[in-house]
């Protein structure tokens, strides 16, 4: 197997630089919230978290979860003095789940207009860049190319490119409107990134959406060589919490107090507390 692997150097760079925008943006959009959250965090605060498998972001281990974003929500519930409890429940069904007010907030969701009908958001907390796997010969790792130039283009079988995503999901306004472009026989939806990969290792597919460390990981395991690429129509895209609409606003509040805070002292993304998570099926 191919070990290309890409340059990881220049990510802490990036990573301080998503922060700082961040905490700007927080302060032009929630400076209220810190007042509101101050007022009521001696409320007793309990969710019910929708998750599923997402390595390397979020995983089962050892009996309870891990991976990046488990701490993250772990150390911004800490700072918000709220207990999480999280439910088994693929994407999409926790979408509805939410709306019908079962569960109470999911993460790293992309604030659109349907979704404000039945949720609110939390400021952004962190910034997710989203990468285009392809099988190749000879990969290629951080390359930029453009997904429409991608997508009008013909496969070894003749017919053009076919590109496979995460039904349910949300990549942003700029990459939603250049595939969702082309004919429905081009859009392959599935229900997780691990069948994106079996996809196309199968050849039902010829490329798919994905989230900059799940490439990663998706390379490590791949049997074949794979090439990750950069898309030029693509734009980071600001992450948030997304609660239900019977969550009451003032926790709300105590999450954005908690991402202004952790991300004005630097500390956010850092290690939280250990604890065995509370996951129920």
């Amino acid at each position: 197997m191919n070990e290309l692997r890409p340059d990881l150097s220049i990510i802490p760079v990036i990573r301080f630089c998503e922060r700082l925008v961040v905490s700007v943006l927080w302060s032009i959009i929630a400076g209220s919230a810190l007042v509101h959250a101050a007022k009521k965090l001696d409320a007793p605060c309990a969710l019910r978290v929708g998750w599923e498998d997402w390595s390397p972001y979020i995983y089962r281990e050892n009996g309870g979860l891990a991976g990046e974003e488990y701490r993250l929500l772990e150390q911004l519930a800490n700072a918000a003095q709220c207990e999480l409890i999280y439910i088994d429940v693929p994407w999409v069904r926790g979408l509805t789940l939410l709306e019908q007010q079962k569960i109470d907030m999911l993460y790293a969701a992309t604030r659109t207009p349907g979704r404000e009908k039945y949720a609110r958001f939390s400021v952004p907390y962190r910034f997710e860049h989203m990468r285009l796997i392809t099988r190749t010969v000879s990969a290629e790792m951080d390359r930029v190319k453009s997904l429409k130039a991608w997508l009008s283009q013909s496969s070894v079988q003749g017919s053009r490119n076919r590109l496979g995503v995460v039904r349910g999901s949300h990549y942003g306004d700029s990459l939603e409107s250049t595939y969702r472009a082309f004919g429905s026989d081009q859009i392959i939806e599935v229900g997780s990134d691990d069948q994106l990969l079996e996809m196309l290792r199968i050849g039902r597919i010829e490329g798919y959406l994905v989230e900059d460390l799940v490439a990663i990981e998706h390379v490590g395991q791949a049997s074949a060589a794979l090439s990750v690429y950069v898309i030029s129509e693509a734009v980071p895209e600001p992450m948030q919490l997304m609660f239900g609409l019977h969550v009451p606003e003032t926790i709300v509040h105590r999450f954005d107090a908690a991402i202004s805070a952790l991300l004005n002292e630097g500390q956010l993304g850092s290690k939280a507390p250990n604890r065995r998570a509370d996951v129920t099926q």
